[in-house]
């Protein structure tokens, strides 16, 4: 009791003062009625957000860019036209529209491509007349349609966006890739410099400058700038391809190959954005196997083989055969396109076609087997690698199908994968034909409507007999593009051969205006045909343009 007495009178403690009684939670106001007449249910719908953390045109350019990056140009086109209509004024939509429009991303033609995208920028112009930026694309666009006045107009519009921003590195890049290709050297160098001092981290500025320096045959300050371009940025796939291009122009094989190798280490993670996978398996193994043939043949140089191109010989790599199921795994870029940007990719594939391209032009059929050295599993290998790393490169397409020629005919040693010339390509052996058919149908899965690729699934089926197949694809590819002297040439030997000879010298003509041969061509087949009189007017025609410089192409 008197412990109950002594809890009742204790004073109370102030450090443990009863808490404050709750507070009535408010009533919510109703939410608003949307006047539905019918005393029914009130409809409460949210005010919708905006798209993104920016304003609706910024919104707009960036999800066309981030199509462009995953390869959907088309669909990023389609976008910024649609972007360009509602925001006139912005110029960042116009540029990029420009740009895709210029590269004739929708089919329209490339003179009129060129023709709208300088539209487009001279509107971006009006809006914004102090914009570098429209000033360089005004004056790139000016240089690249030509005609009259065209050089002056790009120079007076290079010379205004370096007035506007002396800052713009790129500016100074294109005015001085301008000036080497009217033959100013000097004007190149100095513009070169300028670039440099404006940003010197520009590993493409080293790579121009030093192919200016080659062309004026100062070969160790073109060494020397190959050298910084690699060490500014050693992922820049176009610096090692020019670097070991020239070396294999200039007689050096070794140090090419050399440079082909290290560039293709280089560039292999930066561009595939891999993560831990051997993305150069197949390369490495196919080189290693080379290697081997070429110790088995003996008597044969032996190549030197460089250090290992996989950083990590152990992880992630695929322990199946290269013809096996299971391929490599890899981390997808955000930007999509299977790995880095589209330009990283394009580069990568140019550099790895460029190497195939070498191996075939230097490779000797020594293995025993008609035309097929062992150098040619090394090229087909790079030439897969290239076309599966960009799929839409269609150079990597049509120069893997000549290879596939070359190496049926047993004529690689010397030769070389450049120019146009398909009619000379044509396989002895159904084999390589049926090769070349199968690289031309899946170039074409991946470029649909390619000219050249057309043109080589055409002569495909005329070396394996489908005289028919072969002369509806001439024809079709000679009304689809009336300007290819290529496909008119190959169409009218096609249609000699069969006996049509007013055929056949009607096709010539459509491409005389663009070739000679295809002129001197029209001229035999008039003259076997017996018609005399158009056959001498070809000729005297021909001999004209013989005597005046032969200013018309070449085809073969």
């Amino acid at each position: 009791s008197r412990a109950l007495w002594a809890a009742l009178t204790r004073p109370p403690n102030p450090a443990r003062a009863p808490a404050a009684p709750r507070a009535v939670p408010r009533a919510r106001a109703p939410p608003p009625s949307d006047g539905d007449a019918g005393g029914g249910r009130d409809n409460h719908r949210r005010r919708p957000r905006a798209h993104g953390p920016h304003a609706p045109d910024v919104n707009l350019h960036w999800r066309a860019k981030n199509l462009e990056r995953a390869g959907d140009r088309l669909g990023a086109l389609r976008l910024l036209t649609t972007a360009l209509e509602l925001y006139p004024t912005n110029a960042h939509i116009g540029v990029s529209a420009a740009r895709l429009v210029a590269e004739n991303v929708d089919g329209r033609g490339a003179s009129t491509a060129l023709d709208d995208a300088l539209a487009i920028a001279e509107r971006c112009a009006e809006h914004d007349p102090n914009n570098a930026v429209v000033a360089n694309l005004r004056a790139t666009l000016e240089a690249k349609r030509g005609g009259k006045g065209a050089a002056a107009r790009a120079r007076a519009l290079f010379a205004r966006s370096v007035e506007l921003n002396p800052a713009h590195a790129a500016a100074y890049h294109a005015w001085a890739v301008f000036e080497r290709s009217r033959g100013r050297v000097a004007k190149a160098r100095r513009l070169f410099r300028e670039c440099r001092v404006a940003d010197p981290t520009r590993a493409a500025t080293s790579q121009a400058w030093a192919l200016l320096e080659v062309d004026d045959r100062n070969f160790a300050e073109a060494r020397r700038l190959f050298q910084d371009a690699v060490a500014l940025d050693e992922s820049h796939a176009p610096s090692w391809q020019a670097w070991a291009d020239t070396e294999r122009r200039l007689g050096n094989v070794g140090k090419a190959e050399r440079l082909f190798r290290k560039g293709e280490e280089a560039t292999r993670d930066a561009a595939r954005g891999i993560t831990g996978a051997a993305s150069g398996t197949r390369v490495r193994r196919a080189r290693e196997a080379n290697a081997a043939n070429a110790r088995d043949l003996g008597g044969g140089r032996r190549a030197k083989e460089p250090t290992e191109l996989d950083g990590d010989k152990t992880s992630g790599v695929d322990n199946n055969s290269a013809g096996g199921a299971k391929t490599r795994t890899s981390r997808r870029s955000r930007l999509g396109g299977g790995g880095g940007s589209r330009a990283k990719l394009r580069a990568r594939s140019s550099l790895l076609c460029s190497w195939a391209s070498f191996e075939v032009a230097r490779g000797s059929p020594t293995s025993g087997q008609r035309g097929d050295g062992y150098n040619m599993p090394l090229a087909r290998t790079l030439f897969r690698e290239a076309v599966d790393t960009c799929p839409e490169n269609a150079q990597a397409w049509t120069q893997w199908w000549k290879a596939e020629a070359m190496a049926s005919r047993g004529g690689s040693r010397g030769g070389g994968l450049g120019g146009s010339g398909f009619g000379r390509l044509n396989p002895n052996s159904s084999e390589g034909a049926e090769r070349q058919l199968a690289v031309a149908n899946e170039g074409l899965a991946k470029c649909p409507g390619n000219e050249r690729l057309r043109h080589a699934r055409a002569l495909s089926l005329k070396s394996l007999g489908d005289t028919a197949g072969a002369r509806h694809e001439l024809e079709a590819l000679a009304r689809d593009f009336p300007a290819n002297a290529h496909a008119a040439h190959s169409l009218g030997l096609l249609l000699q051969e069969l006996g049509e000879f007013d055929a056949a010298v009607s096709a010539f003509e459509r491409g005389k205006d663009a070739s000679l041969p295809c002129l001197t061509a029209a001229a035999a087949a008039a003259s076997h045909s017996g018609d005399v009189a158009r056959a001498r007017g070809l000729f005297m025609e021909g001999s004209a343009v013989a005597s005046s410089g032969g200013a018309r192409g070449r085809v073969g």
